[in-house]
């Protein structure tokens, strides 16, 4: 296990949204700004590049066409120019980059996340396994075979996009690599549809995960501004549902106490210290192997249940 801490950056601040290119530009200025700030690490949200499609939450899919058309044709394939203009960043300023993306192969969209080291190499893009509701209309699922752990110098680093952090299977695999870093990566929580899609539940998904796994939990979601609202938005309803804001960036320590306490439902970055020896420490209480052995020692058909 690696000893020695390190500084991350965790992204609040939007996309150009829907412009691939200026969005790149702005992922580039973040990470030079993170750099010079001594940050080794900077997470951004789910889809950031080229901006979460907001609008499958709120019109029929006949209605979704024109923003989903844009949405493609602006998304990140993996052999484009901008791909490596984005690695080539990554090394220039040595720091390891964690950032959702939608990703184009061929005809088909992903939600992915997206490592990039500080030698400027894609060791994982891990595509989304699970879609959330009406994400379907626009991505394809992918598989739980890219949910991998990336070792690097600064710690063995895995990650997940949102509802992914429902699935305990999933934070098994990771735990089984021997995941000390995770990233948790979300979209804004800035729709007002139902509590399950905001901060609260999710921020609370994220903390579990920290205690459960004995890991840190990187959790940044992606501000809105009025600018994307009045992009995405087409009537008063829309805009009952959708609103500015949303912005959020954690950091859970492996016994669950968040790092970071500023205000974060707007915009910028922020920053937190990781002490990997508090991994270790979190693993003297409780660690996270113990929790098959109780499940292989007692299974549920044997469990007395009181009546």
């Amino acid at each position: 296990m690696r000893n020695t801490s390190f500084l991350t950056a965790v992204v609040t601040e939007p996309p150009v949204y829907l412009d691939l290119k200026k969005s790149l530009k702005k992922a580039i200025g973040l990470m030079e700004e993170a750099a010079k700030n001594g940050a080794k690490l900077i997470v951004f949200g789910e889809s950031w590049l080229p901006g979460y499609p907001y609008w499958v939450w709120l019109r029929s899919q006949p209605d979704q066409v024109e923003l989903t058309l844009r949405m493609y044709y602006d998304s990140l394939t993996l052999d484009s120019a901008e791909t490596q203009e984005l690695c080539q960043a990554a090394r220039e300023h040595n720091i390891h980059v964690v950032m959702g993306i939608t990703e184009r192969e061929g005809e088909k969209l992903y939600s992915s996340l997206l490592f990039v080291n500080n030698e400027g190499e894609i060791p994982l893009c891990h595509r989304k396994v699970r879609l959330t509701g009406p994400e379907t209309m626009i991505w394809e699922p992918g598989t739980t075979g890219t949910m991998t752990v990336v070792p690097t110098e600064l710690s063995d680093l895995g990650g997940q996009l949102s509802w992914e952090h429902t699935m305990p299977g999933n934070a098994d695999l990771l735990a089984d690599q021997g995941e000390q870093v995770h990233i948790a990566a979300y979209p804004g929580f800035s729709l007002g549809l139902d509590y399950s899609l905001g901060q609260g539940a999710n921020a609370a998904l994220a903390q579990a995960y920290a205690l459960r796994n004995q890991s840190f939990v990187i959790a940044a979601s992606t501000a809105v501004t009025q600018e994307i609202v009045n992009l995405v938005c087409r009537t008063d309803r829309d805009r009952e549902l959708f609103a500015t804001g949303g912005g959020y960036a954690n950091v859970f320590e492996p016994n669950g106490a968040p790092l970071i306490f500023e205000e974060t439902s707007g915009s910028g970055m922020f920053y937190a210290v990781i002490n990997p020896k508090l991994i270790k420490y979190a693993n003297m209480i409780w660690e996270p192997a113990q929790q098959k052995e109780v499940v292989q020692r007692n299974p549920l058909e044997d469990l007395e249940l009181p009546l």
